[in-house]
């Protein structure tokens, strides 16, 4: 987990818990949301997927995304 990608990170959970899309397609949304290029993206979201469990652990932690409510 990089901490200089929180923003990101925190953006994609909102993403995941919205429905919007399928998460293997979020790379698109992060260029479009934060004008990242398609590698950038690509990097980031992987990054996310990779770990996961521990930023969705931090991220709840430190109250940067509404708690689950499942």
């Amino acid at each position: 987990m990089k901490q200089e990608w929180i923003k990101y990170y925190v953006y994609l959970e909102n993403l995941r818990r919205s429905g919007r899309t399928n998460m293997w397609l979020a790379g698109e949304f992060l260029e479009k949301a934060f004008k990242l290029n398609k590698f950038a993206a690509c990097e980031i979201l992987s990054n996310w997927m990779k770990f996961y469990n521990e930023i969705e652990k931090f991220i709840e932690e430190k109250k940067l995304v509404e708690p689950r409510k499942d």
